[in-house]
Formats: structure tokens, sequence, C-alpha cells
């Protein structure tokens, strides 16, 4: 990713998330919000991984927003995993492997006053 990209997941409901990416140093480009659908494996295999879909991929790019990108279009239907090692309300920690090096992701829960989220 380039620099000065921040990445989000917003839990709509669920079953939707809406997994963002905005940029702060690229010239145009402000914002790519692929909506999603996603589960969250209850096997003894991976438990707590969460599996997520591409659907509706959009972008706000030269002060319009929420434009359809067909270029992105490839990624529509495609799966991505975050790979759970620790989760609570606050704070959930996943790993992967960059080649030989093991990494963690932490993410924080941004509350919001006006977020039902436990409904």
């Amino acid at each position: 990713l380039p620099a000065g990209v921040q990445i989000s997941l917003q839990f709509v409901d669920s079953k939707r998330v809406d997994y963002s990416m905005e940029f702060t140093k690229t010239l145009g480009l402000s914002k790519l919000t692929a909506q999603s659908l996603y589960t969250v494996d209850s096997s003894p295999v991976h438990p707590g991984w969460v599996t997520y879909t591409y659907d509706k991929i959009t972008t706000d790019v030269l002060g319009f927003k929420n434009v359809g990108i067909g270029m992105m279009g490839m990624l529509q239907g495609r799966g991505a995993q975050i790979q759970t090692v620790y989760y609570d309300d606050d704070m959930w920690i996943e790993t992967g492997k960059d080649g030989m090096n093991d990494y963690f992701n932490v993410y924080t829960r941004e509350d919001n006053a006006d977020d039902d989220w436990q409904k």
C-alpha cells in the first residue's frame, strides 16, 4: 500500500462489513470502500477467523463521492481473511505471515455514541 493509507473495518451488522482505505498522500484519491459480506469461523480448525468477501466497491475521487469503479470490479467476489488470535470488546489482534516473518495487527474499537452496535 502507498504511504499514508489508513485501513478501517466498520461492522454494519451481523453479516456486512465495510472495508475502507483512506488515502492522505495520493493525489485525487481520498477513499476506497468495499461493502462486503463476512462470516466468523466457529469450527475447531480456525476458530475466530473472519472471512469477508468484497461485494460493491466504490471510491471518493477528485471530489466525487461513492463512484463505482470498473477497474476494482475484478476484486468483487474475492475473499480475504483476518486470522484472529485475540478478541475482546475493545481490541482485536490478528496474525499472519509475510514471507519468513510473522506479523501482528492490532485493531481497536472506535466508540460512536450514535452507534447501537450491540442491538
